[in-house]
């Protein structure tokens, strides 16, 4: 039975050494045999034909190659070749070979079943039914070919069609098991549970051996979360056959239901014994000892299932989000960036390029990747947020309202896309719109305290001081231990000329403020200001500048430093550096008035 999970692999290796067989072996002999009259093509085909049987492929592979060196339009021998492939299980050259045989003998019905059945196996129904359609034109209860109709039905959701076909063959031959796995399978697929169960085990009692009825019993059991059916199932499975790696696989499934992630590594890794190119198990395993924190045996896991199919876009996504998870940035941005060569177009791949890319802090990048995902998926919401972020953090703030702006559209009921909005506004100076946003986002998550701490600064930005005070206020009602709330209040004491109020604020945000930020740097910086301690105030400030670079007060005091050193061209400096950061920021604009004032008062005097 094939499952969802299961890759169909190439023996590859096995064909690279064929090839080597044959390129040593056979050549010579097609040399030395050209060179005699009559090459006898039946016995060479006839002992192909008896190799085959007994198992030996490399031995049939080659008379059959033989024959097709001396007599290339043999029908016959292409048509054994693309038996041996199905063997191998590798459909396309199985494909190559059949076609090859058709072109020999067109009308060869047992041509056409052979193609119709490879055509279903690699999803292309279409020229499967017209395969099975030109037997059933001759022969219309053929068995094989309304089987294979009934799949297309089947995989083509026409279940109907499908149990009709199936219906009408089992009115010829009632007791066929095959037909009634395949009338099981209809049922599965249909979502009727019961009757495929029902069907699977009139199977069993008819041929307690027939293991493909255990396995779709297994997978049924997964789907209607029926674990003790799932797990009875794929353990007759590997009774049956110790070394059929479907029952480990499943059984692997059923402890991952169940939770019991280190049983379910055990059955995988023993299943692998048996099937060790098995892509999509080496994923499953990966992300098992993902859950259980151990990074580099996923890893290990995801090379191993690229190492068998090197293209696996799944495998690439895996394996570059571990290097990402663990901080190799590197890694994974190569391991990105050649599945992009695979799949230019491939959403995921951009998306976590631009990730790593903002972790990074590589903004430009980010931007790159970020566009290219809007692009190809104008729906996305996460990266319109992302990329507001990031010209958030490049105090780009009317890009930034842009890309929330879009959050909202695609999704009106996101309230937290408000808070950012509500920033950018104040950034921008529109303190109408920033507190309206504030407000909205504040109905929904009332008891956040940022929100009551950028109202305030509004009003702090307006003047409106004791509105300010009443907004920290409610800050610190939600979290009284946040110490830039009672570092903003002692400001605007401080600007109110009420020191001692403004100290004893102060005071309380460094006893907040176990470890250092940059406010607790700018209010020592501030006590030695007041004192007229210039050294000791710049050495503070330079502490803040290195904890928090974006921190507009740390240049807003600087500039109020130099002030009142009177070197006005630095503290011109400052202010205007504090307002690239925070363009509203009342203290830096009156210090530039200041600055500007003072300039033009010399100017005066010097004319």
């Amino acid at each position: 039975m094939k499952k969802g999970y299961k890759i169909i692999l190439f023996i590859t290796i096995f064909l690279l050494s064929l090839s080597s067989v044959l390129a040593d072996n056979i050549s010579p002999v097609y040399e030395k045999e050209k060179g005699k009259k009559i090459f006898d093509i039946e016995k060479h085909l006839s002992s192909g034909n008896k190799y085959l049987l007994e198992g030996k492929i490399k031995e049939a592979f080659r008379e059959f190659h033989r024959v097709i060196y001396f007599s290339p339009h043999n029908s016959i021998a292409h048509y054994n070749l693309g038996l041996i492939y199905i063997m191998q299980k590798n459909q396309r050259l199985a494909l190559e070979s059949f076609q090859r045989a058709k072109k020999c003998d067109p009308a060869g019905l047992n041509l056409s079943l052979q193609l119709g059945n490879v055509y279903l196996s690699m999803g292309n129904f279409t020229e499967s039914q017209n395969e099975y359609e030109r037997i059933l034109n001759l022969f219309p209860h053929n068995r094989e070919a309304n089987k294979g109709l009934a799949l297309i039905y089947m995989n083509t959701g026409d279940y109907r069609k499908a149990m009709e076909k199936c219906e009408l063959l089992l009115t010829f031959s009632p007791d066929d098991i095959e037909l009634h796995y395949t009338k099981g399978q209809i049922y599965g697929r249909a979502g009727d549970n019961e009757s495929a169960i029902k069907e699977f085990n009139y199977i069993i009692d008819k041929k307690p051996d027939f293991i493909e009825a255990y396995l779709y019993l297994g997978e049924i059991g997964l789907n209607k979360n029926d674990r003790e059916l799932a797990f009875s199932s794929f353990n007759k499975v590997i009774e049956l056959s110790p070394e059929n790696e479907e029952g480990y696989f499943g059984l692997g499934r059923v402890y991952i239901a169940e939770n019991k992630y280190n049983e379910a590594i055990k059955e995988f890794e023993e299943g692998l014994k048996y099937d060790p190119h098995n892509v999509g198990v080496y994923l499953s395993l990966g992300l098992l000892y993902d859950s259980l924190a151990f990074s580099d045996k996923a890893i290990a896991c995801y090379i191993k299932a690229r190492e068998v199919e090197p293209k696996n876009l799944q495998a690439i996504e895996y394996l570059g989000f571990a290097y990402y998870k663990l901080g190799c940035f590197e890694e994974a941005i190569t391991i990105f960036k050649e599945g992009l060569q695979l799949d230019p177009e491939n959403i995921n791949f951009h998306d976590l390029l631009g990730q790593i890319y903002y972790t990074q802090k590589k903004s430009n990048e980010a931007i790159i990747e970020f566009n290219k995902v809007i692009e190809l998926d104008p729906t996305n919401i996460d990266v319109p947020f992302a990329l507001g972020a990031i010209y958030q953090n490049r105090h780009q703030w009317e890009e930034a309202i842009e890309q929330y702006k879009k959050v909202l559209y695609l999704d009106p009921g996101n309230k937290s896309v408000l808070f950012c909005l509500g920033i950018s506004y104040l950034n921008t100076g529109n303190f109408s719109q920033a507190e309206e946003k504030l407000r909205d986002f504040l109905k929904t998550y009332p008891t956040n305290s940022y929100a009551y701490i950028n109202l305030g600064l509004i009003n702090m930005y307006q003047k409106k001081y004791d509105s300010a005070v009443e907004e920290f206020d409610n800050a610190l009602s939600i979290n009284p231990f946040q110490g830039i709330i009672y570092y903003y209040t002692g400001l605007i004491y401080r600007e109110m000329g009420m020191k001692s109020e403004a100290k004893k604020y102060f005071s309380q945000s460094l006893s907040y403020s176990p470890y250092r930020s940059g406010y607790t740097y700018c209010i020592k910086a501030l006590w030695f200001l007041d004192n007229n301690n210039y050294t000791g105030a710049l050495r503070e400030i330079n502490f803040a500048r290195n904890i928090e670079p974006d921190f507009a007060d740390v240049y807003w005091i600087e500039g109020l430093i130099f002030e009142q050193i009177g070197d006005w061209r630095r503290a011109h400096y400052f202010y205007s550096r504090a307002l690239t950061i925070s363009p509203f920021h009342r203290f830096a604009i009156e210090g530039l008035e200041r600055i500007n004032l003072t300039w033009n008062r010399i100017l005066k005097l010097k004319r």
